[in-house]
């Protein structure tokens, strides 16, 4: 996830820098971060971050913001399709944004909540 997010930042630095192939960089930059966001949601800091460098960027700011959307879609929408496809887009929605949502309560392994390894012997 690291490598992904931090080539997304690093094509957007570009794209904001350099005026030929903006476009181009912009879109490779939001595939980076959907790929990332596929692996951690965490990733999410580095749209971010290329939001608010698209932001300060001296020409086609909107432009550049709507095609790191544009990239950043593509990805994500190949994978819900893909569940979708499979009859399992609600395992899907679970997994990633019901987890997510449901906080540090999910028993893993039959341990109690809030336990760790190291903490007690069971």
């Amino acid at each position: 996830m690291l490598p992904l997010s931090f080539g997304a930042v690093w094509l957007c630095y570009l794209s904001c820098r350099d005026e030929s192939g903006w476009a181009r960089r912009a879109v490779l930059a939001g595939l980076c971060a959907g790929f990332a966001l596929l692996f951690k949601q965490v990733a999410v800091a580095a749209l971010a971050a290329m939001v608010l460098g698209a932001l300060l960027a001296p020409r086609h700011r909107f432009r550049r913001i709507a095609l790191i959307c544009v990239g950043l879609a593509a990805p994500v929408a190949l994978c819900v399709a893909y569940f979708a496809a499979q009859g399992h887009l609600a395992a899907l929605l679970d997994g990633v944004v019901g987890i997510v949502l449901s906080g540090p309560t999910i028993r893993v392994y039959g341990l109690p909540a809030g336990s760790t390894s190291g903490s007690r012997r069971l």
